[in-house]
């Protein structure tokens, strides 16, 4: 009986052990804390490129980060050679991991992997690497720029210089506009229309001379320095109607149109041109280079490629005599375009058809504007020559006319430019008739228009 009594004593320590040892174990499981502290996380700061934000796609053991593209920007992918890829420590309390998972929804699960105080990450980049550029439709920087056109600038037969007193006046005032450049729609002299005596009698080069003088505050001849000027010949810069005069060609070539450009047609070098600039092309035509045998015409031909090709939004056309009559002068009418109404219109058609804006010209002095098909004709004459007057009735019936509507006396002209605004973004141009005070030496403002491309 003792013997039975030991027994079951010794079995109920063993239990009893086997159950303290047990629980104690399990207590111990369950108090032994596990670290709070959040292990930092660290995500590649990309450099950022003008105009585009690039997404880097980072491989990690701890919670890869995915790239994130914005919504409704489209992407283009290009091949680049990405910058080195700066890590940044960011606090556990400040990282978004929700934002950052990719694809998952609710809180984002606890890091567990064991890491460095100070991990770095050496992201994996392919070589094609996801560029987004957010499209902007704020105008380029040069979207909305100015020209000036002018012309007619000889003096009265009487002449000492074979230049108008106000060119001068009139250069100071399109220089303050600070044009991008300006246009020049011939009869810069008086050439042979000169009574003598006279110290410019003849005297060709003088009186270029004193034209570059003149318009040294637009562009300076002798430093070759301001706003670039183009400039297209008169019928002063010719002989005359039936005749030529060689020396007179070779000297304006020499002078004033030395630094014309020479991508016309063979011949007619420094003479018919076409320069661009931003979104426009002009052209500009000598009409007085015989075109198979006939002076007062156009290189229809040349004309023809150069309105279809390297094509731009504004297409303006200069030459120096309108194509169709405002002006019932014969003596200006014969050594015009409008003498060769055949030619004139297969040139007038080639606009309409090829969406010129406006073809600029002068010859007449005075200010006249008028619309055919679509076609604005800026006639623009009053650049300090004598001046002529307008009557309305003699516009060509063909043509709308825009401004003057009343006809104004030649005592009442006024000399002056126009000043052209480009509007790219808009697809339209406007322009202001500036109007000389030769009393104050201060501007006023003729005819404003604004018109769209065709």
């Amino acid at each position: 009986m003792i013997l039975l009594q030991k027994h079951v004593v010794f079995i109920v320590i063993v239990i009893s052990a086997l159950l303290f040892a047990g629980c104690t174990q399990q207590q111990t499981a369950v108090q032994t804390p596990v670290p709070t502290t959040a292990v930092p996380k660290t995500v590649p700061t990309t450099v950022a490129q003008p105009s585009a934000t690039v997404s880097v796609v980072v491989s990690s053991t701890t919670n890869p980060v995915t790239s994130i593209v914005p919504t409704g920007i489209p992407t283009t992918t290009v091949t680049t050679r990405p910058p080195a890829t700066v890590a940044t420590t960011i606090p556990p309390t400040t990282f978004d991991y929700e934002s950052y998972s990719s694809g998952s929804s609710g809180p984002a699960p606890t890091p567990t992997p064991t890491v460095s105080p100070t991990p770095t990450i050496t992201p994996t980049i392919s070589p094609t690497t996801t560029v987004t550029t957010i499209p902007t439709t704020s105008p380029g920087p040069n979207s909305t720029w100015t020209f000036v056109f002018f012309g007619d600038t000889r003096d009265q037969p009487k002449t000492s210089t074979g230049i108008s007193p106000y060119l001068n006046k009139i250069s100071k005032g399109i220089a303050a506009e600070k044009p991008d450049l300006v246009l020049f729609g011939g009869d810069l002299i008086n050439g042979v229309v000169i009574e003598p005596p006279s110290p410019v009698w003849e005297n060709y080069t003088v009186q270029f001379g004193n034209w570059m003088d003149a318009v040294s505050p637009i562009y300076n001849y002798s430093t070759h320095t301001g706003i670039p000027l183009y400039v297209i010949r008169g019928n002063h810069e010719d002989g005359g109607d039936n005749f030529e005069l060689p020396a007179l060609l070779a000297d304006y070539r020499a002078t004033a149109a030395a630094g014309m450009p020479t991508n016309g047609p063979p011949g007619e070098e420094k003479l018919t041109y076409s320069i661009t600039h931003n979104g426009a092309k002009f052209i500009a035509l000598d009409e007085y280079y015989p075109h198979n045998g006939i002076k007062e015409t156009v290189n229809q031909t040349w004309l023809d490629e150069q309105l279809t090709t390297d094509t731009r939004q504004f297409m303006f056309v200069v030459g120096h005599t309108p194509a169709y009559n405002v002006s019932n002068d014969m003596d200006e009418f014969k050594l015009g375009i409008a003498v060769h109404p055949v030619q004139r219109d297969i040139f007038w058609n080639s606009l309409v058809k090829n969406h010129v804006v406006a073809y600029f010209c002068g010859h007449v002095h005075t200010y006249v504007r008028t619309e055919s098909k679509g076609v604005q004709q800026v006639l623009v004459g009053n650049g300090g020559a004598p001046a002529d007057p307008f009557i309305p009735s003699d516009v060509d019936p063909v043509f709308t006319l825009e401004y003057p509507t009343h006809p104004v006396n030649a005592s009442d002209q006024k000399f002056g430019y126009l000043l052209v605004t480009v509007h790219e973004d808009k697809g339209t141009y406007d322009a202001v008739e500036k109007l000389l005070n030769p009393v104050t030496n201060t501007w006023g403002v003729g005819d404003t228009f604004t018109f769209p491309v065709r």
